[in-house]
This record gives structure tokens, sequence and C-alpha cells, in this order.
């Protein structure tokens, strides 16, 4: 490519240049007789470009925000046109992709969505070969199942309690983890109890919805033999206080007792290793959990059960964190073809802080310790969106390991709140001559005669119209402008200050189901 045009407006000519700066390609700047780079039209671009030298011109860019199409610039001038992006700030990337391969840009749509497209297709197709390989280590499950040994961390998303749950709330949060990327659903039973019977009911409910592999979190003996009994894919947790239940699991007072060996070679259920010991106890000192992990390894290997899965226990900060991730670090290094598992949830359910970061942190330690499995759930409203954060995140650290770069430009992220980068406000010049009034206090809302309440309630904005105190209508719905909208098209508010304050306000409860916020009606989010 010799040299690019780029189209532009008096207001935006100074940003273009700094900007085209660090390009490899040759750039000349054209400023239209136009102050605002939007309102370029192909009329424009064709009569000030009509007389002019092009020769040494491959191809043209037009603001990405310009409307129309501009491929009639190509027929006449007999140079390719095409948009570029709609922000300033993506002008280099553009012109570095430009420089090293070849973008079928478009006359009519801008380029950033081009780009978008393109490494979004680059990145399912990179992480459909990683979730389904030709090699691995261990797998687990049968429909959809989930493999080890990748290189990329698989998500256990846990049900709390769900023998408490109906087959419809199941359902309902089996759904929610397989949409939010979870690869094993598991059936988090509770403590204590036998609820053996509800263990049919529970794996028949998550199948129904999720046909992903299932997995049991229970040491009760007769909970576990039901989970086998209805075709469970994975099991927690093993150690030393049911070694024993283990070795007899199909046993019974009928039936001789069978090895380990008989029940793997038979029913193949990989489970999950824990470092307690005897007495239920898990050491503190990492040296003695690795210890005892290597003595249980031993054991089972004895009985040639090989389809095991470590999990050193992950403790919470100022309990012990920093010497469990130098345990999970010595083992990696020590034991390189063993599958692991890191408990996430032991760190963002007893911590108050967003999960957003701390789940991309520890993402990014499994990524390097080569941690196959990362258990969670979203047991509190904190936690909500945990599953698909560590989804996100997992996939991040693979694309930036397998790349070999920085988990950032990668094509995805998970800055929900914050942004890379910063847009430019093109300033019109004309603003200079215009009055500005400074607001420095709040007028009273002058209210008509009708009120109305707004509350977020399953996962909907919700709004009822009151008239003469009474309750006429109710309106739901998951967008603030729909609602709005339906509420000027039935006349509810004629007053200008008031659909000004419902505005504000439904806006303020989308973005409040969005983050999994509180929303409270006059009151501030942040």
């Amino acid at each position: 490519m010799k040299k690019i045009l780029l189209i532009t407006g008096r207001n935006a000519a100074e940003s273009v240049k700094e900007y085209a700066k660090p390009s490899k390609i040759p750039v000349e700047i054209h400023v239209c007789n136009i102050d605002v780079a939007s309102m370029v039209t192909p009329e424009i671009v064709h009569r000030e470009l009509r007389k002019s030298n092009l020769g040494e011109i491959s191809a043209i860019l037009v603001p990405g925000t310009a409307k129309g199409n501009f491929s009639g610039i190509t027929e006449d001038l007999k140079i390719p046109c095409f948009k570029g992006p709609e922000n300033l700030v993506d002008l280099p990337y553009l012109l570095r992709k430009l420089s090293k391969s070849d973008i079928r840009l478009s006359p009519e749509i801008p380029a950033n969505s081009i780009l978008e497209n393109e490494i979004q297709k680059g990145i399912d197709k990179e992480l459909e070969n990683a979730y389904r390989p030709k090699k691995y280590s261990l797998k687990i499950g049968r429909n959809n199942p989930v493999f080890s040994g990748l290189g990329i961390s698989h998500i256990v998303a846990e049900i709390p309690d769900a023998p408490q749950l109906s087959d419809s709330r199941i359902r309902e949060i089996s759904n929610y983890y397989k949409n939010s990327g979870a690869g094993i659903i598991d059936i988090g039973m509770i403590s204590g109890e036998d609820n053996s019977g509800e263990i049919p009911r529970i794996v028949n409910a998550v199948r129904s919805i999720a046909r992903i592999p299932i997995s049991i979190d229970s040491l009760n003996r007769n909970e576990i033999l039901a989970a086998v009994n209805s075709g469970i894919d994975l099991i927690l947790s093993l150690d030393f206080t049911n070694i024993e239940m283990w070795l007899n699991l199909l046993g019974s007072d009928k039936c001789p007792r069978r090895s380990l060996g008989h029940i793997a070679s038979s029913l193949k259920i990989p489970s999950v290793i824990i470092p307690r010991d005897e007495k239920g106890r898990i050491p503190g000192n990492g040296n003695l959990r690795i210890e005892l992990i290597e003595k249980l390894i031993k054991k089972l290997k004895k009985e040639n059960y090989k389809k095991f899965i470590v999990d050193l226990v992950l403790d919470p900060p100022n309990m012990g964190f920093v010497e469990a991730i130098s345990t999970y670090s010595y083992f990696r290094k020590k034991h390189p073809e063993i599958p692991m598992l890191l408990g996430v949830g032991n760190i963002t359910e007893l911590m108050d802080a967003d999960s957003i970061g701390i789940n991309a942190v520890l993402a990014a330690i499994a990524s390097e310790l080569e941690i196959d499995l990362l258990f969670t759930t979203e047991a509190s409203p904190k936690t909500k969106g945990s599953v698909g954060e560590l989804s996100m995140a997992a996939r991040m650290m693979y694309l930036s390991k397998k790349r070999k770069q920085y988990p950032k430009d990668l094509g995805i992220d998970l800055l929900y709140l914050k942004e890379k980068r910063i847009i430019e406000n093109v300033i019109d010049p004309r603003e200079k001559n215009i009055k500005e009034v400074s607001i420095t206090r709040d007028r009273e809302l002058q209210l008509e005669g009708v009120e109305f309440r707004i509350y977020a309630g399953d996962s909907k904005i919700n709004v009822v119209y009151y008239k003469n105190k009474n309750p006429k209508l109710k309106l739901s719905g998951e967008s603030a402008s729909k609602i709005y909208k339906e509420m000027i098209r039935r006349g509810l508010t004629k007053n200008l200050e008031h659909a000004a304050y419902l505005g504000r306000e439904l806006e303020k409860a989308e973005i409040a189901l969005k983050l999994g916020k509180n929303y409270v009606q006059d009151k501030e989010l942040f």
C-alpha cells in the first residue's frame, strides 16, 4: 500500500495528525471545508478531491461516523474509498492492521465494526480448538465433555443447597450457569444431612436443561451412591475421611467388597481429592498438604484408580492465601501431569471487593499454573455474575498465553465499569460565541397530580403508575427506553420536569440490574 489519504474536518484535523504519527504506512491528511468530521459526505469528498493530485494515493479513508455510501468515490476517482473507525483512538490500531495484512474494509460499514467481527471470528476459532482437542489427559462427562491438560481452565459452577430448591429453580440456575459459560454444573449438598433421596430429582432437573457434565459436592456415602446411580460425571471430594467408603463404593451387606480399580473400570467416574486427614483436618502448612495428597494418590494408584483431580484448597486473604498459592505452584512443578482444581469461590465470597477483578487475577494465576478447573458459585449478591466473569477471564488468559502477549488488546476484556481509552470530545469552535450557564443549585421539581413508584426485581424494571394516590397501571421490562416510550405513548405524564426525572430513574434502575446492585428510587447508585 503506497499511501493512505485520511479525510477529516477542521475540528479534528490536529487529532488525526497525532493519531496517524506512529503509522508505518505513509499517510496524507485532507481537511475538508467543514468543521465536524461526521458531516463529511460523498458529495463533499468528490467535490474537493476531483481536481487533486492523487497519484501516490492507494486508498482513501473517510471518518467512520460519516453518513452514506462512499462506493461512488471509488468509481469516480478510481481509488478505493473506505470508512475508517468511528473513534480516532482506534485509528493507530487500524493502520497497524493495514500494514500487516489485507483487510477488507467497506465504503458503508465503519472499520472498527469490521475489525471487531474479524477479531471475534479468530477468537472463536482458537477457543473452539482449545475446548475440543485431539489430545488430553482426562475426560469428564459424556455430553459436551470437559477435557483437562489443554492450558485452558473450565468453570465448575455450584448450585448451593440444591436439595432445598424446586425443580424449576434448579433448571433456572442451570440454564443461567450454562449460558454464562460453565463447563460443569455442581450439585451442592447440605453438610451434615442425608439427602440422597433428592439426588435423582436434582440430576434430572439439571440434565433436562443443561447438557453438560454434572458433579456432586458431598462426603455422604448414600448421596455419592445415589449420584453414581444417577449417572453423575464428577465427584467432589475424596480424602482420608472417606477413602474406605470409596473402596467399598458399590459394596453392600449382600455384596462383597470391590476395589476402586473395579469401580473405575466399570463407571469411569473422575473425582476431586483434597488434603484432609482421618480426623477431618486440612493442615495449614503447604508441605503437609502435599504430603497428604501424595499419600492419597499412592493409595489410589495402588488400586489402579487414576481419574483424580487435585484440590489443595485455596485459603482466603490473610488466612493463608499466599502460602496456598505457593503450595499450588510447588505441586504443579513437582507433578506437571496431574489435573488440578482451584476453589475461586473461597476468595470472592469471603472478600468484600467487586468480583470482576478478583476473578481476572485468579484466572491469571490458574493459567500460569495450568490449573484445569475453577470452582465457583454465586451464593451472594456481591458475587452475582462470577461464573460469566470467570469464564471470560479464563478465555482471556488462554489467548494471552497462547499468543505470548499481555492480557490486553486481545479482542475480549472484563472492563465493565472503566474504559481502556478515553475518547476525545470534538468541540465545535462556535461554542466560544454562545452563552454558558453554570448550574449551581437544584430547583425544586414541580410535579403533576400523578406519581410513579419504580423498583427493580426479577431481572426487570417495574413502574407502578398512581393517580389520586391509587395504583392504576404497572409497566415491566428490561429496557429503560422501551418503558419511557410506552409511558409517553400512553400519555402518563405531560410535565417535562417529571419526564426528565423518570428517564433518569429508569436508566439508574437498568444500570443497577446490569451490575447486580440494589436500586432505591431517589438514591444514588454510587
